[in-house]
């Protein structure tokens, strides 16, 4: 029995090392992509050329409505992390773990910006690793108003409407004149702007939701959402 606990002992001891080792060669590879990458493409000279594309709109003139209903449903921590949020990863996993599957997500504002401008939309492993470096990059960079500002100019709004300037065009108006229902109403979309854009029943739940996310973190009192409500979800008549 002893020699059998022994043995046991040291096949886990094996499998630790070899799983120690293997993590390791494929975060420096992740980390090897990462610095090929920004290398090719500085931090600042990126955000440079996006900054002159047409429709680059500064975050100075982007309704605060939108910027809190943004950090509300998205990254509520987006002020006092560092780039990844411990966490929400960690609730995450033990939603999957109790669940036996992947349950929700845990990807912070600064994580999706680098998503947006560095890498792609592919769901692996890899590009998830190679995402936390870019973050901390970000964040060692930027300030979080351009962090912000970034991503409200390249997420996709569906309809091929990316960017904060396209999407307020859904209501004919500038992004700095966005109201607290139409700003929720475009906050909701990045989550999974194809599928909403061609379901615009959906949409009014994942309105709720944001306003619901901006009374619990300050944003809106329980009255003033319950007066948005009141006047019913805007969807846009393109959408309609």
């Amino acid at each position: 029995m002893k020699r059998f606990l022994r043995y046991l002992r040291n096949a886990l001891i094996a499998v630790l090392c070899l799983a120690i080792i293997a993590g390791t060669a494929f975060a420096v590879a992740c980390f090897g992509d990462y610095r090929k990458r920004v290398e090719a493409e500085p931090v600042a000279e990126k955000v440079a050329a996006l900054r002159q594309e047409e429709g680059y709109v500064p975050i100075g003139e982007i309704s605060e409505n939108f910027q809190n209903a943004i950090v509300a449903i998205e990254d509520h921590r987006f002020y006092s992390h560092g780039g990844i949020d411990i966490i929400s990863i960690g609730r995450v996993l033990w939603k999957s773990l109790w669940n036996g599957r992947i349950v929700g997500g845990a990807s912070t504002i600064t994580q999706q910006v680098c998503k947006n401008i560095y890498l792609s939309q592919e769901q692996s492993l890899s590009r998830k690793v190679t995402e936390v470096f870019f973050a901390f990059k970000l964040e060692r960079e930027l300030s979080k108003e351009e962090i912000l500002e970034l991503y409200c100019n390249t997420s996709y709004f569906g309809n091929g409407r990316t960017g904060i300037a396209a999407a307020s065009a859904y209501y004919h108006t500038a992004p700095s004149d966005l109201t607290v229902a139409q700003a929720a109403f475009l906050a909701a979309l990045p989550q999974a702007p194809s599928y909403f854009a061609d379901n615009p029943e959906q949409m009014e739940g994942r309105w709720r939701a944001v306003l619901g996310a901006m009374v619990a973190y300050g944003y809106l009192t329980e009255g003033e959402r319950d007066e948005i409500v009141a006047q019913g979800c805007p969807i846009p008549e393109e959408l309609r």
